[in-house]
Order: structure tokens, then sequence, then C-alpha cells
């Protein structure tokens, strides 16, 4: 049988003031990485970033509430 680990988010390190969760270290991955970051309410200021500098690709999915993503 597979591995299985069974975690909620509030069971990975927080960074960043608690908004920022180390996913990746908290599940011992290590081909990729992976974070929760958590907004409040009406958060409106995620800074713009790109990773052309460096391949990485970022996916991002609602946990709960809504958002608004803009591409290019």
């Amino acid at each position: 049988m597979p591995d299985l680990t069974v975690k909620r988010t509030e069971d990975f390190e927080a960074i960043f003031g608690g908004g920022f969760r180390r996913v990746r270290a908290g599940l011992g991955v290590t081909s990729f990485g992976i974070s929760v970051i958590e907004f409040p309410p009406g958060f409106e200021s995620y800074p713009e970033h790109d990773q052309s500098h460096d391949g990485q690709e970022e996916v991002y999915t609602a946990l709960e509430g809504s958002a608004t993503l803009t591409v290019g």
C-alpha cells in the first residue's frame, strides 16, 4: 500500500506572519514546490511577479471564497 499523509492546512509551518504555509517541507516533497497562501477577505496587495527567470510554473487553486486571476 502506498504511503498516505493527511494534514490540515493549519498543520503546516506558517511563515511571513502566518499567511504562507510550507506544504512542500511539511510533506517531505522534493520533486516540486507547493505552498498555501492565505489571504484575508478583500486582500488586494499580492505582488505582481512571474517565474520567467527560472522556468517554474505556478498553480493557483481557491480553497474557499473566490478570486480573480489576471494573466498576460
